[in-house]
């Protein structure tokens, strides 16, 4: 049985290692080593206390384990992060924690929403209603420059 709830500061560990594992094998034909090591490279726990504290922060928790999480700030109507542990990739986990970050920001009046999409996932977010506005780059804390893509679902109706 699957369960979306809302992240908690005890998962931090494990959203780490999720989300290294994520970016190391989904992401890994649209980027290169260098750019994956250094992505990687900011992915700690700390990395996440922000989020925790000021965006919708939702994880899918499977029996035994994490199996996604999403972000959203609803304030700049954009969705800040999908991801999913690589081995539930295709599994309908990445369109449950989209379809509820969708849901929870219109139901915080947000009508339209934004991503900066990774390269390996544009078809994701096409499928999802999407369209592609530009291509973009995203400068890490570290800074590690990984090119994406500006997507925006111009109605959540």
């Amino acid at each position: 049985m699957l369960v979306i709830r809302k992240a908690r500061k005890e998962d931090k560990e494990e959203l780490a290692v999720l989300h290294k594992a994520s970016i190391g094998r989904l992401c890994a034909k649209a980027y290169g080593t260098d750019l994956i090591r250094g992505w990687l490279d900011v992915i700690t726990t700390e990395a996440y206390d922000n989020a925790l504290k000021h965006l919708v922060f939702i994880v899918v928790a499977g029996p035994e384990s994490l199996l996604g999480f999403g972000m959203l700030d609803c304030p700049d109507s954009m969705i800040k992060a999908v991801y999913v542990a690589p081995d539930q990739a295709g599994k309908g986990i990445g369109t449950r924690i989209l379809t509820t970050l969708e849901r929870l920001a219109g139901i915080a009046g947000v009508n339209r929403l934004s991503i900066f999409a990774t390269l390996n996932a544009e078809g994701f977010y096409r499928r999802h209603g999407y369209l592609l506005v530009r291509k973009a780059t995203h400068t890490l804390p570290n800074g590690t420059c990984l090119p994406c893509l500006k997507m925006d679902k111009p109605s959540l109706d």
